[in-house]
């Protein structure tokens, strides 16, 4: 407005009325009338017109806050931020204005129209930028996906006012329209990859990992919306957890061992045992002695045999067992691992003293069972608590011990043992079995009747120191002594002052004299003679 006025003004001062006409008094005065009021309004005071007091300072002060916000947002013209300063700016002043009690003091904002042309400024740009990205899509297809979300973001930024100067929205709309329908054939392309991915997989083995997993990732890849649109998903769950209780089985079984146990049966035979093992097709028995290795000695194919019973161990070897399964569950053969600790050795059956029977004042047999597998057996004694001697080594199963004690009280034990190249491995000791050696029993060879008197006669004893004699008058009668006979060579004797009639029942023993103590033999058979 000033440089406007200031065109028609003349050399000599004052102002012209129109353009080289002169000096002219009433333009002089309405140009000096515009310059006061505009000093006046650049000043702060009140319009010419205006004939109200001046501003109070409170008023002073509002109009230049005001005008200071609007100066601070349009000094950030080229920065970050500058048209949200615009608008906060615009915000501040119509907000103040509205809380004015003298509404007028809004025409003293003197650079409020500075801050409406940068605001619209601003705007036009920004509209203009929006309408640039949208005729930058151009034909859309699935690669415009991401200038049309750009130029979307970009509008949606925009103010209300701002959008309203987006000439070509409608053609943002249809580009995301048309991206809409190329997605969704895309979409329908991705789900039908996914159900191919899934049915590829066919049946579940432990090489279908990969597979599992490409059909996993495809389906992740879709949209929540499209997943719920592949039909045979849940053959994709089942596969996974099929697969997993297929791998973990698989990695239990060849992790894990059977448990084995192996006793002796017999000199020549181990029984191997085992627990069933899960998935096992078939079992591989494995034999070694120390320091050397495994040797398979079986394969079971029956499952509901869990034993096997090694009829090839020598005795008195020490025997390392294992047991192996093996399983082609999970396709090619596989198989588990194996203890290495598990030991059994053979033995030769306990001996077992069956009968000792004295045999003579100087001799007892002793008499055992065979052992199974036994090629000899060795005999021991002891008397009382002496040490254990020996007394023989036999093929037999008896044996005579001469040159004992009578009436000492021998121990037999016996062990059988058996020949393993050149060496005798032995059985256990057999339980002790008592015996004694007593004169034998004696045989009375003939009874002859006298008058009142019978006369015995009997065979020698060998070994006896003397005989004694016994007599009863009845079956069922008691035992009546007779005499004693001091002399082991005598062979008769004449019982006398019996009655005659009577039939009486005899019988008698040898005996020994041991360190003073006679030790007798067995009753003979009584013999019957009826008295004259």
């Amino acid at each position: 407005m000033i440089d406007a006025i200031q065109n028609f003004a003349v050399d000599t001062g004052g102002y012209e009325h129109l353009l080289g006409s002169g000096w002219n008094y009433m333009a002089t005065d309405q140009a000096n009338y515009g310059m006061i009021a505009a000093w006046r309004y650049l000043n702060g005071m009140r319009s010419l017109y205006d004939m109200r007091p001046e501003f109070t300072e409170e008023q002073k002060e509002q109009i230049q806050s005001l005008k200071d916000t609007i100066d601070a947002a349009v000094a950030k013209k080229g920065e970050d931020g500058y048209y949200e300063a615009l608008v906060s700016a615009k915000e501040t002043y119509d907000t103040a204005v509205a809380g004015f009690e003298d509404p007028t003091l809004r025409n003293y904002v003197s650079n409020y129209w500075e801050l409406m042309d940068a605001l619209e400024e601003e705007e036009n740009q920004s509209a203009q930028k929006v309408v640039d990205l949208i005729d930058a899509i151009g034909e859309v297809t699935l690669e415009s996906e991401g200038a049309i979300q750009e130029a979307r973001e970009a509008y949606e930024a925009l103010s209300a006012e701002q959008k309203e100067k987006v000439t070509n929205y409608e053609k943002l709309t249809a580009a995301e329209k048309a991206l809409e329908e190329l997605k969704d054939a895309q979409a329908k392309e991705e789900i039908q990859e996914v159900m191919d991915k899934i049915n590829a997989i066919g049946e579940v083995t432990l090489d279908s990992e990969k597979a599992i997993a490409e059909a996993e990732k495809a389906y992740e890849a879709l949209s929540e919306k499209d997943q719920k649109l592949v039909t045979n998903y849940e053959t994709l769950v089942k596969a996974r957890e099929t697969y997993e209780q297929m791998k973990e089985a698989y990695q239990a079984f060849i992790t894990g061992k059977p448990a084995v146990k192996a006793e002796a049966l017999s000199y020549h035979s181990v029984k191997i045992s085992w627990e069933p093992y899960e998935d096992t097709k078939s079992y591989y028995v494995y034999r070694k002695t120390k320091g050397q290795t495994f040797k398979r000695i079986a394969w079971i194919q029956d499952l509901s045999e869990l034993s096997y019973v090694d009829e090839t161990a020598e005795t008195g070897i020490t025997y390392y067992y294992t047991v192996k399964a093996a399983s082609k569950t999970w396709g090619e053969p596989v198989y588990s691992k194996y203890v290495t600790d598990v030991t059994a050795k053979t033995a030769l059956g306990k001996g077992s003293v069956s009968k000792t029977q004295t045999w003579g004042y100087n001799g007892i047999k002793v008499t055992w069972d065979e052992v199974d597998g036994a090629d000899g057996y060795r005999l021991y004694y002891k008397v009382g608590n002496s040490a254990w001697k020996y007394a023989t080594q036999t093929g037999s199963t008896s044996y005579v011990h001469t040159s004992v004690t009578t009436g000492q009280t021998y121990t037999y034990y016996v062990r059988a043992y058996r020949n393993v190249n050149g060496t005798k491995v032995y059985g256990a000791y057999s339980a002790g079995k008592t015996g004694k050696a007593v004169p034998k029993k004696s045989v009375i060879t003939k009874i002859t009747a006298g008058s009142k008197k019978a006369a015995l006669k009997w065979n020698k004893v060998n070994g006896a120191s003397g005989y004694r004699i016994y007599y009863k008058t009845s079956e069922n009668g008691a035992w009546h002594y007779v005499t004693q006979i001091g002399k082991g060579s005598t062979t008769s004797y004449t019982d006398t002052g019996l009655k005659s009639g009577q039939t009486y029942y005899y019988t008698m023993r040898a005996y020994r004299t041991v360190n003073g103590e006679k030790i007798f033999g067995s009753y003979s058979d009584w013999k019957t003679v009826k008295v004259k």
